[in-house]
């Protein structure tokens, strides 16, 4: 890894250490850091999102992201499974894990606690209507947790504002390498596949890298 390369000398959060002396395919980074363990389970294993690099003092020199990984192979990656489509790759057919506009904020919560998920879309007959995440929670107060009866939208519009982008849809027709770069232009964590107006399912970051790395 050559951080300075790769434009990761600027970030300032750290979360797993990796020393700048030593010499680090990026492939294995990501591999030992950024995939699930896929022998403890679905939505057990464990991964970071971030990487701190430190120098030879052990001092932070900077981070890298997935979404750093994701924006190096959209402008360098030149790997074979980039090239497959959503569909090639059974993508697509992931298990959705979603609720309704029924649901009550607290009961999503406990689905994505379940799942060992961050987000959950809010569908109706199959339509996207919302999603509900972990940002939500931001913030919170003892006395907010009675906003957590709320039907779930209803939540997410009080806890929520400011933020016009609409969510991501993709076709599973879909390259990997068209995926990564509407995620970079977005800036986005996760897109939903649809057919037409139907959900089929939601790829993350982590599905991504999982998708070319595993």
């Amino acid at each position: 890894i050559n951080a300075e390369y790769m434009g990761f000398a600027d970030k300032d959060i750290a979360f797993l250490p990796v020393g700048i002396g030593t010499s680090w395919l990026l492939s294995e980074v990501v591999r030992r850091y950024f995939l699930p363990d896929t022998k403890a389970g679905k939505g057990k294993g464990k991964y970071v999102h971030r990487i701190a690099i430190t120098d030879s003092d052990g001092g932070l020199f900077g981070i890298i992201t997935q979404f750093d990984v994701l924006a190096h192979l959209d402008r360098h990656g030149q790997m074979p499974p980039l090239l497959c489509t959503l569909e090639d790759m059974h993508l697509h057919t992931r298990e959705l894990v979603s609720v309704t506009e029924g649901h009550t904020a607290g009961a999503a919560f406990q689905l994505m606690y379940q799942k060992g998920l961050r987000m959950v879309p809010v569908l109706s007959g199959g339509v996207l209507r919302g999603e509900i995440g972990t940002p939500c929670l931001r913030g919170m107060r003892p006395s907010d947790f009675e906003a957590l009866q709320l039907p779930v939208l209803q939540f997410v519009n009080g806890r929520v504002s400011g933020s016009d982008t609409p969510p991501l849809r993709v076709e599973k027709s879909l390259t990997l390498k068209q995926l990564v770069r509407m995620l970079v232009a977005s800036n986005a964590h996760h897109a939903f596949v649809v057919d037409g107006q139907q959900v089929l399912t939601v790829i993350t970051q982590t599905d991504v890298l999982v998708a070319l790395y595993s």
